[in-house]
């Protein structure tokens, strides 16, 4: 029902609220299905981070 997009930095782009979550007229669920969706975002984008520089740095561990 809530779809976040972050880039690489781990910086929110989008969010999409569908209509369906809009109608529940429940805040705090809304917020935790907003929270949740931004999180899962920024763990998928920063999995991509490490998995890219695994393969650029030969699988060799970086100080960050």
């Amino acid at each position: 029902m809530v779809k976040a997009v972050v880039d690489g930095k781990q910086m929110l782009q989008s969010l999409t609220i569908s209509p369906e979550a809009m109608k529940e007229g429940d805040a705090s669920l809304l917020e935790d299905l907003i929270l949740t969706a931004i999180g899962e975002a920024q763990r998928a984008s920063e999995a991509r981070m490490k998995e890219t520089l695994g393969q650029l740095t030969g699988g060799m561990p970086m100080p960050f």
